[in-house]
């Protein structure tokens, strides 16, 4: 409780010092360099103190920041590398921890992300390095629910191969409307 409210109030405050004050008292890339310390301290403290809330509360943060400190200009590459980041954390996580809420939390906010990107800056000449990230995303999301039970030598549960479905069928929507217009032959090869 206490801890997960010290991350919501450092979140704020580091949101408000980028963007409600006139002039700025912090500029972007320390505002965002701040939120990810945030947001790993949190993953920390969590696994620490075994309280999934806190970790719950870590990546939503982590994942709210870079709306939070948008400018409105294309960072496709930064902003999927800042992504992976997340995704390696959750994935650092659930091999000291076995909590699948958040790996589904951090399925959600690649994709929601991923689709904030994609409906205002895509274009035909990206085609290449956004099937690559989506790439990228969709093999971490593959391995995810299947690591720590190929570690372990355990079953998967029907949880794990319900994700992993989900994750294809993300993957390839959004495969299949890049593609289909100019290069429809390749949806063979990515449905493969």
């Amino acid at each position: 409780g206490g801890m997960g409210r010290g991350l919501a109030i450092l979140y704020a405050t580091f949101f408000a010092a980028f963007s409600v004050y006139q002039p700025r008292v912090m500029d972007q890339t320390p505002a965002f360099g701040f939120m990810v310390l945030v947001t790993a301290a949190g993953l920390f403290l969590a696994v620490r103190h075994e309280a999934v809330f806190l970790a719950c509360a870590a990546i939503l943060g982590g994942f709210a920041t870079p709306v939070l400190l948008a400018t409105g200009t294309n960072a496709r590459d930064a902003l999927f590398a800042y992504v992976l980041v997340l995704i390696a954390g959750v994935l650092g996580v659930a091999y000291a921890r076995t909590w699948l809420v958040l790996e589904r939390l951090a399925f959600l906010g690649t994709f929601i992300l991923f689709a904030r990107w994609y409906g205002r800056y895509f274009s035909e000449g990206q085609l290449e390095p956004t099937l690559a990230w989506l790439a990228v995303f969709y093999l971490a999301f593959l391995a995810m629910p299947f690591g720590y039970h190929l570690r372990t030598a355990t079953a998967v549960p029907v949880g794990g191969v319900v994700f992993a479905l989900a994750n294809a069928i993300v993957a390839f929507g959004f495969a299949w409307d890049m593609l289909k217009a100019h290069h429809a032959s390749a949806l063979g090869f990515v449905a493969l």
